[in-house]
């Protein structure tokens, strides 16, 4: 937590003397909490949830993950890993495409990421960053030390920078893509599902995408804190999934029968590939 607390308040520019006076503590005793020797109390972390626009949830989880009250996922399916170059190409091409709607804050984009990658999930048999998704009060979030990471070195290399903004009276954390995607980092599939997902899900605030990804079943299903499977998207109702699979269960019965009935006369044949 004193990590996550001193990164939001030097991306902010704010000084420790600053922050303190936000606190309404001194600035030692600032100090101690920065550097691990104190705890924050949950009237302070109401207030640094406030100012920096981080959810109360986000803060704890970062606390708990820094004590290893948390566990430490980076698989949760079968063959699913992390790809953190992946992860900057697919911000930098969503952020091409949608980064300069206003609404396009830190939460939208994190939604938009967990449905690229759970949706790729479903289609392709792997996500296309393989970053792994908490279920928290909001909707799903990606782990914070994957995504921080990925951001930081980004930023690093110039082609990223992190703004706050106000926006509808709420304070508004966003990113600007200074460079463009390599061209050469995906498919052409999953370069449309990406161009699919931008051009449904970035118009919506907020508050508008938490409530439609609440009823998706990779977190409906899914415990609070606890990473989100990615197998939980073989649980999505007609309105998430991505496959049609009563047509996929026909075809696959109809293709038994027909393996089974072994030989017969054209014609009726002919009359079973026709169903």
């Amino acid at each position: 937590m004193n990590d996550l607390l001193k990164k939001l308040r030097t991306d902010e520019g704010l000084t420790q003397a600053q922050m303190a006076e936000e606190l309404d503590i001194s600035r030692p005793s600032y100090s101690e909490i920065e550097r691990g020797k104190k705890e924050l109390t949950r009237p302070q972390i109401a207030k640094i949830s406030k100012l920096f626009d981080v959810s109360f949830a986000e803060i704890i989880e970062d606390g708990l993950e820094e004590r290893g009250g948390l566990e430490e996922v980076e698989i949760t399916a079968d063959g699913v890993e992390f790809d953190p170059e992946k992860l900057r190409q697919v911000i930098l091409y969503v952020l091409e495409l949608c980064g300069g709607k206003p609404n396009m804050g830190e939460t939208v984009l994190y939604k938009i990421l967990y449905f690229i990658d759970f949706d790729a999930f479903e289609l392709f048999g792997e996500p296309v960053t393989g970053m792994t998704y908490r279920n928290l009060q909001h909707g799903p979030v990606p782990k914070h030390s994957q995504f921080r990471e990925a951001v930081d070195q980004m930023k690093e290399d110039g082609v990223l920078v992190k703004i706050s903004q106000q926006y509808h009276g709420y304070r508004q954390k966003r990113y600007v893509a200074l460079d463009n995607h390599d061209g050469d980092a995906f498919s052409k599939d999953v370069a449309d599902l990406i161009e699919k997902e931008v051009a449904r899900l970035s118009d919506m605030n907020a508050s508008k995408i938490e409530s439609y990804v609440h009823e998706d079943a990779p977190w409906a299903e899914s415990s609070y804190g606890e990473a989100i499977d990615y197998k939980l998207v073989f649980s999505r109702s007609a309105q998430f999934a991505q496959r049609d699979y009563r047509e996929a269960l026909e075809q696959t019965a109809l293709g038994d029968t027909l393996e089974a009935l072994g030989d017969m006369p054209d014609e009726e044949r002919e009359y079973y590939d026709n169903l």
